[in-house]
């Protein structure tokens, strides 16, 4: 994404089923489309987990542009991490 940080993101360590993880909620502002107009904000939650098994990780990243999406999108994402398994 070309996009600059807009506010501070919220980092957290957590264990998943699949292993150590890192989840790293930010939102970006994006550069302005028109001349004139609003510099949309790209809401972002991303996952990187590490697999015990291996050096390599897996990411999981989900955007969205509808803040009213916040919650319910948070939500079905952090369950979609619960679910990573080898």
């Amino acid at each position: 994404m070309s996009a600059r940080d807009f506010g501070e993101p919220d980092v957290r360590e957590l264990r998943l089923p699949l292993g150590d993880a890192v989840r790293i909620r930010q939102n970006l502002i994006e550069e302005k489309k028109r001349l004139l107009g609003p510099r949309p904000v790209v809401r972002t939650l991303f996952y990187g987990v590490r697999p015990p098994t291996t050096d390599a990780a897996v990411t999981l990243l989900a955007s969205w542009t509808e803040p009213v999406l916040d919650e319910p999108l948070e939500a079905v994402v952090d369950a979609i991490a619960r679910t990573l398994h080898m």
